[in-house]
C-alpha cells in the first residue's frame, strides 16, 4: 500500500509540474514550435491521469 501511494504521489506531482508548464505555455504567443509542446503536454497529462485512475 505504501508503494501505490508512492507511485499515486509521483503521478500527481508530474501532472502539477506538466500542468503548470501547459498554463504558462498557454499564456505565451503561440507559433508552432509552442503548439507542438503544448500538443506533448496535454498528451503526457492524459496519460498520467489515466495511470492515476487505473490505481485507485
Amino acid at each position: 500500500m505504501n508503494q501505490k501511494n508512492e507511485i499515486m504521489r509521483s503521478i500527481r506531482n508530474g501532472l502539477e509540474v506538466r500542468r503548470k508548464k501547459l498554463a504558462e505555455l498557454e499564456t505565451k504567443t503561440l507559433d508552432n514550435e509552442i503548439n507542438d509542446r503544448i500538443n506533448h503536454l496535454r498528451k503526457e497529462i492524459r496519460i498520467l491521469e489515466s495511470e492515476l485512475d487505473a490505481l485507485l
